[in-house]
């Protein structure tokens, strides 16, 4: 066998850069555009909150992929995740008491398209940063 044959033992086969970078430039595009199209539908203050829910997907991304993730990591998520949920429901839930259940029921409804397409584009966007 030649130089530069990949038929041998232990020989991984390397995915060209452009592949690579095409891959990149789709998990980014999809992060800007629906994050950029939920705008239409939802106020930015809480499309700004709701992307960063990617802070929370990108370890549950990585913990799927079968990486370990520190326990310290997991705690963070959780409290980033409350934090959000309280601050991009805040302006919905005023009229409601926050000790209720209605609280919860309340953010629920006002969920609409556009908050739907920011979740995906958090997504897209973790999936860029594990990538």
């Amino acid at each position: 066998m030649g130089m530069g044959s990949n038929d041998e033992e232990g020989v991984e086969k390397v995915r060209p850069m452009w592949m690579s970078a095409l891959e990149l430039a789709f998990w980014n595009f999809g992060a800007q555009g629906l994050i950029t199209a939920g705008l239409l539908f939802s106020p930015a203050a809480r499309a700004s909150f709701l992307t960063q829910t990617s802070v929370v997907m990108t370890p549950l991304i990585s913990a799927l992929a079968g990486e370990r993730i520190k326990s310290s990591v997991w705690g963070g998520c959780g409290v980033a995740l409350f934090g959000l949920f309280l601050i991009s429901t805040s302006a919905t839930t005023a009229d409601v008491d926050a000790s209720s259940i209605d609280a919860v029921t309340a953010a629920a409804s006002t969920f609409n398209q556009g908050d739907a397409m920011i979740l995906l584009g958090a997504l897209s966007h973790s999936a860029y940063i594990f990538r």
